[in-house]
């Protein structure tokens, strides 16, 4: 664990991952595979796969779930500071692999952002299926314009509410953490969200 014992460190968080994104296999060591000789997906491409919505085209995209279980992977190593001990590892690592699917679908195929549903936050807010964790996916372009709409948001308590929220922490969990009525916080938010998002569009970032 880490010095401060809040967040895995890079190499721990490798460890973590290695036994979702290895292939089953058995006692000897040899591959799993299925009655057409295919080798058996890992868990991650499992989850991929269930995020994935049924009947999309995967090779008319040119990206299958294996590619969406590395990028995972690759998100959840550069993003290990948001990952708080304590809290359920793979229920995580699924929400940032969907939120790599969101942007992807955002990004590349507009199409299919339609088939992706609006789910209730917690005490019921609704979230737009938009709202992700920080994006490492992204041209130099638009993590520089992340960046400056985040720096650009006013004043101080919607930008701080903001960073918990983009860190992947609920409404309450912000509340409880800056000792804020959650009423309060879920304007704040709002706020933030709409003048980060109006930012995004003016710069064309998205």
């Amino acid at each position: 664990m880490s010095e401060n014992d809040n967040y895995y460190s890079k190499e721990e968080m490798w460890l973590k991952l290695k036994p979702l994104f290895d292939y089953p296999k058995d006692e000897q060591g040899v591959y799993l595979k299925d009655k057409n000789s295919d080798r058996l997906p890992s868990p991650l491409e499992k989850m991929a796969k269930n995020i994935i919505p049924a009947g999309t085209d995967i090779n008319a995209l040119n990206y299958s779930p294996a590619d969406l279980a590395q990028d995972a992977v690759l998100r959840c190593l550069e993003g290990h500071k948001s990952f708080r001990t304590g809290t359920n590892f793979e229920g995580w690592v699924k929400t940032v692999m969907l939120n790599r699917w969101r942007d992807l679908c955002r990004l590349r195929w507009p199409h299919l952002e339609k088939r992706l549903p609006h789910t209730e936050g917690e005490d019921g807010e609704r979230k737009d299926p938009m709202d992700n964790l920080p994006d490492t996916g992204l041209t130099a372009t638009q993590i520089y314009a992340r960046q400056r709409c985040y720096e650009k948001l006013s004043p101080p308590s919607h930008k701080e509410v903001f960073k918990y929220f983009w860190q992947g922490f609920k409404q309450r969990q912000i509340a409880e953490k800056i000792n804020t009525n959650i009423n309060t916080i879920a304007t704040w938010l709002t706020a933030a969200k709409k003048a980060y998002r109006d930012c995004l569009r003016d710069q064309g970032a998205i």
